[in-house]
């Protein structure tokens, strides 16, 4: 079990769809940092999430697309976040199962399909691209890595634009809020619980 911010207890490996409410999450993504902290200045989740979310409206306007960009890293509030090459080996086949029933629950509880839409897996990598160069201090910093990253088009630097990726973690908690909220009174929802 675990405590969440407002005070709910959870079981991690069993969320419950009334267990999930967005000031939570916006508060633990927030408090969570990317690359397992190793970058030069802390990048929280919610900081990540919100760029996904701009790298996807600079694409469409479809609050749904964009609500599943802001929503796609929710899991890791109630999970933590485990870096990519840890989490894809066999070893952590567990994680990854709590990992889907999660984000098949909070999915469902914000009324958005489970599978990414693939813009938002495209968005997702421009982000990892971009935080960890500004991170690292880095271009090269995917060498010896398993996966390459291929360099940023003048296109996807246009769609981060001015994004701070050290953004603190109480202005990243606000601002994810806002644009939650935004979007999900203009996907037509009012449910003040969210």
């Amino acid at each position: 079990m675990i405590r969440t911010y407002s005070g709910l207890y959870v079981d991690p490996l069993d969320i419950r769809p009334e267990q999930v409410r967005i000031r939570d999450i916006a508060h633990h993504l927030a408090c969570f940092n990317r690359f397992c902290g190793a970058v030069y200045k802390p990048i929280n989740i919610a900081s990540h999430s919100i760029l996904v979310h701009e790298i996807v409206e600079f694409e469409t306007n479809d609050v749904q697309v964009r609500l599943q960009a802001l929503l796609h890293d929710a899991t890791e509030a109630y999970l933590g976040d485990v870096t990519k090459w840890l989490k894809q080996s066999p070893q952590m086949q567990g994680y990854r199962d709590a990992e889907d029933k999660a984000h098949g629950v909070i999915m469902d509880r914000f009324c958005l399909p489970h599978e990414l839409f693939p813009i938002v897996k495209e968005a997702d990598r421009i982000a990892v691209t971009f935080e960890a160069q500004q991170g690292f201090r880095d271009p090269n910093w995917h060498t010896g890595m398993p996966i390459s990253y291929a360099e940023l088009t003048e296109r996807e630097k246009a769609a981060i634009g001015d994004h701070d990726p050290f953004m603190s973690w109480y202005y990243a908690k606000n601002n994810f809020l806002d644009v939650f909220y935004e979007l999900w009174n203009a996907y037509g929802e009012d449910d003040d619980e969210a």
